[in-house]
């Protein structure tokens, strides 16, 4: 079945036509808009979120290296202290900072591939991201979502974990160099052989993104419920409005002038409107005045 021809289209099916496809076109460019809009600024606040908390839990490692470790340094020949670990105390800041409401999904990894604690050793995710910063040295963070069976979409943002200071090596070079307390508590099979600038493992907080993604859906959603009942109003309005200020006067007009063609007596509209519209009206006042003059000229000659 053939479409017709917008040609062959009446004006008033016309004015339809481009009406829908303005309000389609716009209904479209504005929903991409505030989708992209809306999402955009559902992962910055998500990543703001995972930043600050990343910073926070390095400020915590710098703390720990430089103002608890040289304090300590003297019992970790009789005592391995954890304290004196920064990924130690890194972690259980944030283990400290989940419980409060907030935080209690976020989750804070120091993986590595090969850990002087086991509970440190990277499962696969965490060996992927580790593998991919030996890889490419140039590369100082990743971010990116992944799904997660019990939490849904997460947020994450990965940061690699070097060896950049002699210091490390006293415990992770070989299992003679390091304390005797440390391979009492943990043995002599894990966590050596590092090397000085090694990436050895990453930094990863995992940030719950579901909520903060459904709140945004749910905005797109309700912005859009109001752009297009705004737009549909707008729509219909002028709709109607050209309906009555511009197809119904050209209808008449028309119907007027073939009435007259046809002999009949001429109707004047005698039209006050000062617009295009008025003026043609004067104009077919004119024309029909002349007309029934010529005519009334002709019968009388008759």
């Amino acid at each position: 079945m053939r479409l017709p021809s917008l040609k062959n289209l009446q004006l008033a099916q016309k004015l339809t036509f481009f009406l829908c496809l303005i309000f389609a076109l716009g209904t479209i460019a504005n929903g991409t808009f505030v989708h992209n809009t809306v999402n955009q600024a559902a992962q910055q606040e998500i990543s703001s979120k995972a930043i600050m908390l990343m910073e926070t839990m390095n400020a915590v490692r710098d703390y720990t290296s430089n103002n608890i470790k040289p304090q300590l340094k003297d019992k970790l020949v009789t005592e391995f202290l954890p304290e004196t670990v920064p990924a130690f105390s890194a972690v259980t800041v944030f283990q400290q900072l989940k419980k409060n409401s907030e935080y209690k999904d976020f989750l804070y990894r120091e993986a590595t591939l090969n850990p002087t604690n086991l509970s440190d050793k990277a499962d696969q995710f965490e060996s992927k991201i580790i593998d991919s910063f030996r890889n490419d040295s140039k590369s100082k963070e990743k971010t990116g979502f992944i799904e997660n069976a019990t939490q849904g979409n997460v947020f994450y943002i990965a940061r690699p974990l070097a060896v950049s200071k002699h210091s490390c090596l006293e415990c992770h070079s070989t299992p003679a160099a390091a304390p005797p307390s440390m391979i009492a508590k943990y043995g002599s099979k894990n966590g050596f052989n590092w090397h000085l600038n090694e990436i050895i493992g990453s930094q990863i907080i995992l940030v719950p993104a579901q909520k903060i993604l459904s709140n945004a859906q749910h905005l797109f959603y309700s912005v859009m419920a109001t752009t297009i009942t705004l737009f549909g109003l707008a729509t219909v309005m002028i709709y109607f409005w050209l309906q009555r200020q511009v197809v119904n006067p050209i209808t008449k007009i028309s119907t007027a002038v073939e009435g007259l063609s046809m002999g009949n007596n001429f109707i004047k509209f005698d039209s006050n409107r000062q617009d295009e519209i008025g003026l043609l009206t004067r104009s077919i006042d004119k024309l029909g005045i002349s007309l029934q003059m010529a005519f009334n000229r002709i019968k009388i000659k008759k």
